[in-house]
């Protein structure tokens, strides 16, 4: 259950962190929800969930990362190439984006469990 909601409403966020206009605006929030469920994970004791939990939640990224992929090439696929030269350009920030926010957020989510973890 905590998998399923963390990862649901750290999608959402993602809506926010992939648009390249809102990614700085947004970061904050990335970063207050990972130390949070970080915390929580902690907190509720789930010690044997966190290697499942980071191992899940990357399955999970790559999972989405690979149907976006998918969906951004069919797109191309159908456009002119004047189109297909920028869209392909925003598609690669997208892509950046959502690689930094999946590092932001692994990284956030760890270090403050194991902060708490080993305090």
């Amino acid at each position: 259950m905590f998998q399923g909601a963390s990862v649901g409403f750290l999608m959402q966020i993602y809506k926010l962190t992939t648009y390249h206009k809102l990614f700085f605006k947004a970061l904050p929030l990335l970063i207050v929800y990972s130390l949070a469920g970080g915390y929580l994970l902690y907190f509720f004791e789930l010690d044997r969930f966190f290697i499942w939990y980071l191992v899940i939640t990357i399955i999970l990224l790559l999972s989405s990362f690979n149907q976006q992929h998918k969906a951004a090439k069919q797109l191309l696929s159908l456009l002119s190439d004047d189109k297909k030269e920028v869209l392909s350009k925003s598609l690669g920030g997208t892509k950046k984006f959502y690689i930094l926010s999946s590092v932001i957020h692994l990284f956030c989510f760890s270090f403050i469990y194991l902060y708490f973890y080993n305090a």
